[in-house]
C-alpha cells in the first residue's frame, strides 16, 4: 500500500474515532446527531486534511 494513502487513511479514521467518542461520551447525543456530525463535519475535514497532506510533500 502507498505510504501516502495509509497516512490519509490514518487521519480519516482518527477524525473519525475521535468524532464518535466525543459525542457519546461527553454529549450522550442520539445516534441520528451522531452519524449526521460525522458525515457533515468530521469525514470532509479527514478528507481534506488527507488532501492538503497529499499536496504538502
Amino acid at each position: 500500500m502507498n505510504p501516502t494513502l495509509k497516512n490519509v487513511l490514518a487521519v480519516l479514521a482518527g477524525l473519525i474515532i475521535g468524532g464518535i467518542e466525543n459525542f457519546r461520551k461527553k454529549l450522550n447525543s442520539t445516534t441520528w446527531f451522531i452519524a449526521v456530525d460525522l458525515i457533515l463535519a468530521y469525514i470532509p475535514m479527514g478528507y481534506l486534511g488527507g488532501k492538503l497532506m497529499i499536496t504538502k510533500k
